[in-house]
């Protein structure tokens, strides 16, 4: 299951996505309040996969400009993404870009071409974010790669819940404590 939350924002018109996976287009929305929720059946293979979100429909008519400031907008910012049960942790989803597409507005002056690690999405075009499945593991070693954990031992025989120690930096004691166990069994 995938889930993602908007916060939605309209001037005229509310915001209209249509969201791929992989190229497959899994759910074409138009938004019709402040907070939506939207929800979709995923069944994709193990391995690296593309979520792309598709700002399509808007127009220099659905933004409110003021002598050439932003006063009000149709825009949407994506709360939250959950892939298999799983919140895909903040730092993770800054891996994301989004390229704007200008055909049906005005191209603001000096505006970027491409906003890599933003999550509001304000013109049309597609904001895409890489995962891999299995999702736990890819969290999980996005968590090590970010916070520089790459000696942790991380123990995957047991059932992890909320009092589980999920990474452990071993320690010089921590080895001989092993190594004094091993004399004792022999």
């Amino acid at each position: 299951m995938l889930k993602i939350n908007f916060e939605c924002f309209k001037y005229k018109r509310w915001p209209k996505v249509k969201i791929f996976v992989d190229g497959d287009l899994l759910e074409e929305v138009h938004f019709s309040q402040k907070n939506e929720d939207v929800h979709m059946p995923l069944s994709i293979l193990e391995g690296e996969h593309l979520l792309e979100i598709e700002h399509f429909d808007k127009n220099n008519n659905d933004t409110h400009y003021v002598n050439g400031k932003i006063l009000q907008d149709t825009k949407f910012e994506i709360k939250n993404i959950n892939i298999f049960d799983y919140d895909i942790p903040h730092s993770p989803l800054l891996n994301c870009n989004f390229v704007p597409e200008w055909s049906r507005l005005t191209k603001p002056k000096n505006f970027a071409d491409q906003l890599p690690q933003t999550r509001m999405v304000g013109p049309n075009g597609v904001w895409s974010f890489r995962f891999c499945t299995p999702i736990e593991d890819w969290i999980i070693n996005q968590r090590r790669k970010i916070n520089n954990l790459n000696n942790v031992v991380t123990y995957e025989s047991y059932e992890v819940d909320s009092f589980s120690v999920i990474d452990y930096k071993m320690t010089d004691e921590d080895r001989q404590l092993i190594k004094d166990i091993q004399e004792l069994i022999k």
